[in-house]
């Protein structure tokens, strides 16, 4: 799968272009609902972590550097292409 473009994110996801590419850039972080959305639109795996509330995700972000964490951009799965 190649990795998305923020037109395709925008389509796909009923967000503006903008935004998307801002989600793609890394610098804006999803809702968990639009992490959910983005996830199923593009048939990546949910892991272990998907049921973590918004404010979970962002003290886990914070406690990881946010690296390759919530907020790092457009959700991947481990063996996806990112």
């Amino acid at each position: 799968m190649k990795k998305p473009t923020p037109t395709d994110v925008s389509k796909t996801c009923g967000i503006s272009v903008s935004y998307a590419s801002q989600l793609l850039g890394g610098t804006r972080t999803p809702s968990q609902a639009l992490a959910i959305r983005l996830f199923d639109a593009f048939g990546l795996k949910l892991g272990p972590l998907s049921g973590l509330s918004d404010c979970d995700a962002a003290s886990l972000a914070k406690i990881m550097g946010n690296q390759g964490s919530p907020g790092s951009g457009l959700p991947t799965s481990e063996g996806a292409p990112a």
